[in-house]
């Protein structure tokens, strides 16, 4: 049901299993899906963390840090974001 209020819920929890699972590839994908069609869900700012840990997983250390810059100027006080900002101080 893609119109469900449910749906970016459920593609962000999909890219978490599939980061779980070792498939970083698939799960950027997922997050991607979350903040691009519903940037201004809950989700959108663990979304762009979790898909700069994938990258940093699959050691693209350009897009992840790409990635949590995104997430510190779009969501800057957001939890997600201080965690993003410590990743960013130690790359």
């Amino acid at each position: 049901h893609p119109s469900s209020s449910l749906t970016p819920n459920a593609l962000y929890w999909k890219g978490e299993c599939l980061y779980s699972l070792g498939k970083f590839d698939q799960a950027i994908l997922a997050f991607k899906d979350v903040a691009g069609k519903y940037p201004k869900h809950d989700k959108a700012a663990a979304a762009l963390l979790k898909a700069g840990y994938s990258y940093a997983e699959l050691k693209d250390m350009g897009n992840a840090r790409f990635y949590w810059q995104l997430l510190v100027d779009d969501f800057p006080a957001s939890a997600p974001a201080g965690l993003a900002r410590q990743r960013l101080a130690g790359v």
